[in-house]
């Protein structure tokens, strides 16, 4: 007869060495699932120092759809998605994440805007979209993926000095929020339209069009120029990137198949890397990422070693549809995602599925 030993009872220095052996987002989820006791210790790890030995595998997180009402967690080191119950997600639209949280926004009034851990559940809740300097002009029948594009904090959300910054509207303008503000200060800019944001070296910058700039949230509340801009036109992305404390810029083009037709299919033709020369503000191209693969689409981009993951493939681009009108004013929906091989310059086999979506995929690295 089989001993039933009640794992709750464990000594809590036995349990702790578990948790810091932990792999994945799916084995945390594990843990968390076997008893009240062996949860809270994970929700509490950061705070008592409980770091993991090794770093969390990035994954990807699959939206339900009308046959399964349940996301998924891609994990590319077993090549399967594991199960995961999100009802915190019921009624709305996720935008954005970063690391181990989601940037959520409830579809009916006021509009809430949360920072959500994936693992934990802990929630950050933002000001809300009304207070923003200029907001849309009538809330309630603008698309709710206009209030906010992406945000980032500077620092653990949970921080209590930690800053939030965001880009919002349809005009792609930046305003940021501390811990605990009830209301979004924009940034005085005669740039708008701003692609990606990051905080690097103690301060926020973010990329558009014209150029990189630097965010003063302190005095004048304004941006401020950093870097040149590297391609001008409208049917690129960028993407900022921290490599070994230099910043990075990876512009991805966009093409249609038929430019003319609203129902064309769009896709990512190729991708450009670009190093600054900080002493000399000038871009350099850059043709290799050596051991190291990235990932890009409604995320933070996410740098990692393919010495350290090795179910990663080196010097690649693993990229998700990030194309925000492809969910709703075209049939084609997510589509466009696949694995650019750098030193090739070409796409690599297809990610392990090739459904499309009608609703973002995000790249995370699960954390508490």
């Amino acid at each position: 007869m089989a001993t039933h030993i009640d794992l709750s009872q464990l000594p809590q220095e036995l349990v702790e060495l578990i948790f810091i052996r932990l792999r994945g987002a799916k084995d945390i989820i594990r843990f968390r699932a076997v008893c009240s006791s062996w949860r809270f210790l994970s929700s509490c790890a950061r705070s008592r120092g409980l770091l993991l030995m090794k770093p969390l595998t990035p994954m990807l997180l699959l939206p339900s759809n009308n046959d399964d009402r349940f996301h998924h967690l891609f994990d590319f080191s077993d090549g399967k998605a594991a199960r995961i119950p999100l009802p915190e997600f019921n009624g709305k639209w996720c935008c954005h994440s970063w690391k181990g949280w989601l940037v959520t926004i409830t579809c009916y009034p006021p509009y809430p805007i949360e920072f959500f851990n994936l693992i934990s559940r802990a929630r950050i809740q933002l000001p809300l979209p009304e207070t923003l300097q200029d907001p849309p002009p009538n809330v309630e029948s603008t698309p709710i993926e206009m209030f906010i594009d992406k945000a980032i904090p500077s620092s653990n959300p949970l921080d209590p000095d930690c800053v939030f910054l965001a880009i919002h509207g349809n005009r792609g303008k930046l305003a940021f929020c501390k811990s605990k503000d009830n209301t979004w200060k924009t940034l005085t800019s005669d740039a708008i339209n701003y692609d990606d944001i990051l905080y690097y070296k103690n301060h926020f910058i973010a990329v558009g069009p014209f150029g990189v700039f630097q965010c003063d949230i302190d005095s004048e509340q304004k941006v401020i120029p950093f870097a040149p801009p590297v391609v001008f036109g409208c049917f690129n992305r960028k993407y900022l990137v921290e490599f070994f404390g230099d910043l990075l810029l990876v512009v991805r083009h966009l093409d249609w198949e038929d430019q003319y037709s609203d129902a064309s299919d769009h896709y990512t033709p190729k991708f450009e890397l670009f190093k600054l020369d900080s002493r000399n503000l000038v871009w350099n191209e850059l043709s290799s990422l050596g051991d190291h693969a990235l990932f890009l689409g409604h995320n933070q981009a996410i740098l990692i070693s393919t010495n350290e993951f090795n179910e990663f493939k080196p010097d690649c681009i693993y990229f998700v549809d990030d194309y925000i009108e492809g969910y709703f004013e075209r049939a084609a929906g997510c589509h466009d995602m696949g694995i650019f091989n750098l030193k090739a310059h070409a796409f690599e086999p297809e990610l392990p599925f090739t459904q499309i979506w009608l609703s973002p995929l995000f790249w995370i690295i699960p954390e508490l």
